[in-house]
């Protein structure tokens, strides 16, 4: 069960890299795009600490 969640887990974690690059290329060319560098930075790492949150033992152990 827990290589199961690292797969997705690893995997959905390298497709949040891909479009935040890809949202970094599109959406952010002009310089003075300060805001969609911000939202688009704050999005991706709120991602991660969701991620990481939601694969720790105490997450993973309790049952609903």
């Amino acid at each position: 069960m827990c290589t199961v969640l690292y797969f997705c887990t690893t995997l959905l974690m390298i497709a949040t890299v891909i479009a935040s690059v890809l949202l970094f290329i599109y959406y952010t060319r002009d310089p003075a795009c300060v805001a969609n560098k911000l939202f688009i930075a704050i999005n991706s790492m709120l991602c991660v600490v969701i991620c990481v949150c939601s694969i720790l033992p105490c997450t993973t152990r309790s049952e609903f």
